[in-house]
């Protein structure tokens, strides 16, 4: 029960971490070359083509 529940919660931290440096690498490459702006999905470049 619980020992499977802490496991869980431990790897969703990880997947967490992962999600975040993921995302972190995607913003600075937008951040320095706008250009590659294009390459965005319709949603993305509706959320952040604005700012870049």
């Amino acid at each position: 029960g619980s020992h499977l529940l802490y496991a869980k919660m431990i790897q969703k931290l990880a997947d967490l971490r992962s999600l975040n440096e993921e995302h972190s690498k995607q913003y600075r490459c937008l951040s320095f070359q706008p250009e590659s702006s294009m390459k965005l999905t319709p949603l993305l470049f509706e959320v952040f083509g604005n700012e870049i």
